[in-house]
């Protein structure tokens, strides 16, 4: 698939399903999905591991949610999570 229909798939499943106001927690978002998130009114949050920010730590998979920090976003604004949003990296 050629980036230019890739991109346009994604607006596509961004477009209409989130609304003004509505959060998308995730792991690192790609900033063009953030963008398409965002251009439709919404917020696009990241949750990951604090280890992310330190490039000496070896921890195997620097990519993974915080699940303590999901679980209190959660709590307090579940009424505007749209969607969960995990991306495997490579």
């Amino acid at each position: 698939m050629c980036r230019r229909t890739r991109g346009a798939a994604l607006r596509k499943s961004w477009t209409g399903r989130v609304k003004k106001g509505q959060i998308v927690p995730g792991n690192i978002h790609f900033d063009t999905t953030k963008a398409h998130i965002e251009d439709n009114g919404g917020q696009a949050v990241d949750y990951t591991i604090d280890q992310i920010y330190d490039p000496y730590n070896t921890y195997p998979f620097k990519g993974t949610i915080d699940l303590r920090k999901l679980e209190a976003a959660i709590t307090r604004i579940i009424h505007k999570i749209m969607a969960v949003r995990l991306a495997g990296h490579t």
